[in-house]
């Protein structure tokens, strides 16, 4: 297995999913700025329906680690990481706290 571990700000509110075959699942995508203020996407999928993605939205800066997959289209590389590993690391616009799971699918239904 690769494994992925990137710190970057969330592109846009995440949207969940239902597979063909009634699988659920959430993906977002979280950019990653170079030194050299260049900034590299990576493509995010959750699978299952977790409480965590009430708290994603645009901005946040998170911690994702996964396996991944890199694809060569044209002239750039897209990366798909699929979530093992989450951690909310900034504040969400109505929160006082940060929250910070390392296991999402733990997270009780009230979180």
């Amino acid at each position: 297995m690769k494994e992925i571990l990137i710190i970057g700000n969330v592109g846009a509110d995440p949207v969940q999913r239902v597979s063909a075959k009634g699988d659920k699942f959430s993906t977002f995508n979280v950019a990653v700025t170079e030194r050299d203020k260049s900034t590299t996407w990576y493509h995010c999928i959750m699978n299952g329906e977790r409480k965590v993605m009430q708290y994603i939205n645009k901005g946040r800066q998170v911690l994702v680690r996964g396996d991944f997959r890199a694809a060569i289209y044209k002239d750039s590389i897209n990366f798909e990481v699929h979530v093992d590993t989450l951690e909310l690391l900034s504040k969400g616009p109505s929160e006082s706290g940060t929250i910070t799971t390392r296991n999402p699918e733990d997270l009780p239904d009230t979180y």
